[in-house]
């Protein structure tokens, strides 16, 4: 697949798990990044989350002009991380929680395609299972609310 081709998206990706506090930032940063791009008319980009990355998201890596994965971190530098990624075939996955590196690799394995990628990993406090989401920690609140400077940057 042609990668350079601007007929194809960027895909901004969310992973994360809602129910376990601070781990949800990843989906809810794409959800407003979505609403943001919505708002000011951005177009070429998709936006897409799931609670974790699974081997049917090489596809749509693989149609994909560029893509920014967007997580919570426990570890890293604080508020937040941006870097580069590149495609890693792993020793062992499973079809289930697969790191963004695997899903790059499988994307170029399958169809042959190697768009650039990137990690927005954003330091979360608390990941602990909860019935009902608990209000972000005032640093995580802080972490998501610069995170999303990096990739409006490079949508507008």
């Amino acid at each position: 697949m042609d990668v350079e081709s601007p007929s194809l998206p960027i895909l901004i990706y969310g992973c994360g798990n809602p129910g376990r506090q601070d781990d949800g930032l990843g989906p809810a940063l794409v959800a407003e990044l979505e609403a943001w791009a919505r708002a000011e008319g951005v177009s070429g980009v998709v936006f897409d989350s799931n609670y974790q990355l699974n081997v049917e998201d090489a596809l749509a890596v693989a149609e994909s002009r560029s893509v920014v994965f967007v997580d919570a971190s426990k570890e890293g530098k604080a508020p937040f991380e941006f870097r580069p990624l590149a495609p890693r075939k792993e020793a062992e996955f499973s079809s289930h929680a697969m790191s963004p590196e695997t899903v790059l690799a499988l994307a170029d394995e399958l169809y042959g395609a190697r768009p650039p990628a990137w990690l927005l990993a954003i330091r979360g406090e608390r990941t602990a299972h909860r019935r009902r989401a608990r209000p972000l920690g005032r640093r995580t609140r802080v972490s998501a609310g610069l995170a999303p400077k990096p990739i409006r940057r490079c949508l507008t």
